[in-house]
Parts: C-alpha cells; sequence; structure tokens
C-alpha cells in the first residue's frame, strides 16, 4: 500500500498516468469509473502542461533572439525558464539542452558545496563525477 501512495503522489505524472490506467482497467465496476475519472484529469493536465511549455518556449526562444533585451524583457526570460524547469520535471523530462553531466559551472558549484571526502555522488545523478582542483603546476 506504501509504494502505490508513493506512486499515486508522485511528482512525475507520467508514473501517475500509467499507474491511473493500470487501475482503470484491472478494477471491479464499483470502481473503475473513478479511476478512468483520475486518468482523465491527469492526461488532461498533461496536455495543458504540454501547452504551457510550448508557450513559454517560443517566448523564450523570441526573448532570447533580441539583440537587446530590455530589463523587463530579460526578468521575463528568466522567470519562463524557471517556470519551464518546473513543468518540465511534473512531466519527469530533462530540459532541453541539459545532460546528466553537469555543465562546468554546475560542477564548481557542487565542488563548492560538498568537500570531495564526504561526498562520493552529487545530488540528483547517476554515477560519479571527479572534481579536480589544480593548486600548483610544476615541470
Amino acid at each position: 500500500m506504501k509504494e502505490f501512495v508513493s506512486t499515486a503522489l508522485a511528482q512525475d505524472i507520467e508514473l501517475r498516468i500509467r499507474f491511473a490506467e493500470y487501475f482503470s482497467t484491472v478494477s471491479d465496476d464499483g470502481h473503475k469509473a473513478s479511476w478512468q475519472t483520475y486518468l482523465k484529469a491527469l492526461t488532461d493536465k498533461r496536455k495543458d502542461i504540454r501547452s504551457e511549455i510550448n508557450a513559454l518556449e517560443r517566448k523564450t526562444l523570441a526573448l532570447l533572439a533580441k539583440d537587446d533585451p530590455t530589463t523587463i524583457e530579460q526578468i521575463e526570460q528568466r522567470e519562463a525558464a524557471r517556470t519551464l524547469e518546473w513543468l518540465y520535471k511534473e512531466l519527469g523530462y530533462v530540459e532541453r539542452d541539459r545532460s546528466i553531466v553537469p555543465s562546468a559551472l554546475e560542477g564548481r558549484a557542487l565542488a563548492r558545496d560538498s568537500a570531495p571526502s564526504t561526498r562520493s555522488t552529487p545530488p540528483n545523478l547517476d554515477g560519479f563525477v571527479i572534481f579536480v582542483t589544480g593548486i600548483s603546476w610544476q615541470q
């Protein structure tokens, strides 16, 4: 039961949709309609999120294409980027132009935030990442 609840409440909407699809198919007649209603609500929400992502992506690209964006436009671009990040996470997708390997900037932030001897794996990544800081050069 504990695993069912964690899946039903998962942030990733795709997991919840698969969960609802399963139970809308195998449930008895007394519960089937409730699961089908839940499934429809989730698929409608996913469709709305995808539409919002498309609109924000268009807005972001239009703002990035400007040669000299105003301060307001720069703020709008940052807000759109932040909202896109949230929406991608809710859908369980990796944002476009993102990698599971941290960028140099993210890598420095991860290295700075944790001592190498106390954390062997950075958060939210599979595998290992090694951070090397050059102290001096010798010939």
